[in-house]
């Protein structure tokens, strides 16, 4: 039996805004800079997140890409565009029907594929040698961790599962340093969330392979626990977490989609100008057997797309009208 896709996927969005600092180009950093943004670098790290967050790709890329020229001792930069670049693939080849699986992907040779790839092998380094400057730091450990992260979700997209595991097992390792450093680093909070829940959700096939590649054991109801306090955080914080616990929620064991759709509606009223949001309340409601409702909103995307919304592509409407094909011609 295989494995299912993103089996061994932390699935991460990396949205806190906190956890990366920024390091002064050509300045050998105190301790202090790893915990505390650049006071020059805060307000730009923020405006990046919301316009990444809000569907504006572009726009947060370059605030990311400039970051990176002005730090380039730091990972911060490379992480948050690789992060955009992430949202970008998933707009395009995101597999929505999957909401609960996370981060599934559709294709094995995904648009900006070797972008992302070179982003986060960059930062890996760039990482490793903040390890082997701060080896008693937790925000160290935390940035390798996140690289990790971003490698294994990749993989696990493309349902490369080996891969995805080893670069798991490495984000695991390096999260659980960061936390034996510093026990209330609540930046880790949401991503071993997610290991604890993927690692406690795993039938027993997969268990064994588990065992195999030698990945640590979760814990799934710790992972939803650690996952609702992430997103009971305030602002672009929580958000992130908001969106993964929809994803628990809407799955089939669970079947929570009215509190799916909260949270959901939450991000969407926070980032109005974000399709995933839109189309993946369609899907939600689609779930509860709503069709009226869903195809209600899977007719909006496809109204605002044909008013040239610039967030509102091709790719986008293309599922809206898959959603529209779905389903009994009435129903609520």
């Amino acid at each position: 039996m295989p494995l299912r896709r993103n089996a061994f996927l932390p699935c991460l969005f990396l949205l806190v805004i906190y956890a990366l600092p920024g390091l002064s180009a050509g300045a050998s950093p105190a301790p202090d800079d790893l915990t505390q943004l650049d006071a020059t670098m805060s307000p730009r790290l923020e405006a990046g997140v919301k316009f990444m967050l809000d569907g504006y790709y572009e726009k947060a890329i370059a605030i990311f890409s400039q970051l990176e020229k002005e730090y380039p001792e730091s990972p911060v930069g490379l992480l948050r565009r690789a992060e955009t670049l992430w949202w970008k693939i998933l707009k395009l080849d995101g597999d929505f029907n999957r909401l609960h699986e996370m981060d599934v992907l559709k294709s094995n040779t995904p648009p900006f594929e070797k972008e992302f790839n070179a982003a986060v092998e960059k930062a890996i380094r760039l990482s490793e040698a903040l390890v082997k400057k701060y080896k008693t730091h937790p925000q160290a450990y935390f940035s390798l961790g996140i690289a990790y992260g971003l490698k294994s979700q990749m993989e696990g997209g493309k349902d490369n599962t080996i891969a995805a595991a080893k670069s798991a097992k490495k984000m695991k390792q390096n999260l659980d340093k960061c936390l034996s450093l510093d026990p209330n680093f609540a930046d880790a909070f949401l991503e071993a969330g997610l290991y604890n829940y993927h690692m406690g959700s795993l039938p027993p096939v997969q268990n064994m392979a588990k065992f195999m590649i030698g990945l640590p054991s979760g814990d799934k109801k710790k992972g939803i626990e650690l996952v609702k306090m992430a997103a009971a955080q305030d602002g672009l914080q929580g958000a992130e977490a908001k969106f993964y616990l929809a994803a628990i929620y809407s799955g089939p064991e669970i079947k929570k989609y009215q509190e799916a759709i909260a949270l959901i509606t939450d991000l969407r009223r926070q980032f109005p100008n974000n399709p995933i949001f839109h189309l993946l309340l369609g899907h939600l409601y689609e779930k509860q057997g709503k069709w009226e409702t869903a195809k209600s909103l899977y007719w909006d995307i496809i109204r605002t797309g044909q008013g040239r919304h610039e967030n509102y592509d091709e790719s986008i409407v293309r599922e809206a009208h898959a959603g529209m094909s779905r389903g009994p011609e009435s129903g609520d």
